[in-house]
C-alpha cells in the first residue's frame, strides 16, 4: 500500500482528508487538508503531483480561474494565494 505523503505523485495519490476540488480546462487540483497540500492532476500525462508552498486547512478553499490559474484562500488569517501552472509562480494576492 503507498505511504501518505504530501510530496508523493504518481497516478494514484492516497488523499486523508479532501476538502475542496476545482478544474481548469487542463488539469483537476484537489485540497487535502489532512496531507496539508494542493495536488495538481495533469490527464495528459496521467500524474498527480503535490504544489510546493501551498499551504492548506480544513477551512481551505480553492477556485480555478479563466486563465488557468487557481486561487487558495484559508480563511481570513492568512493571505489570498494565487498559482499560475504555466509560468510556475505562486504568489500573495491580498493581504
Amino acid at each position: 500500500m503507498p505511504e501518505n505523503r504530501p510530496d508523493s505523485f504518481g497516478a494514484f495519490t492516497m488523499f486523508v482528508f479532501p476538502c475542496a476540488v476545482a478544474a481548469t480546462s487542463m488539469d483537476l487540483y484537489i485540497a487535502d487538508a489532512g496531507l496539508g497540500a494542493l495536488f495538481r492532476y495533469d490527464p495528459t500525462m496521467d500524474v498527480m503531483a503535490a504544489i510546493p508552498g501551498a499551504r492548506i486547512t480544513q477551512q481551505s478553499k480553492i477556485a480555478a480561474l479563466a486563465d488557468g490559474s487557481v486561487i487558495v484562500t484559508n480563511g481570513t488569517d492568512v493571505p489570498v494565494e494565487k498559482i499560475d501552472p504555466i509560468a510556475s509562480y505562486w504568489g500573495s494576492v491580498a493581504g
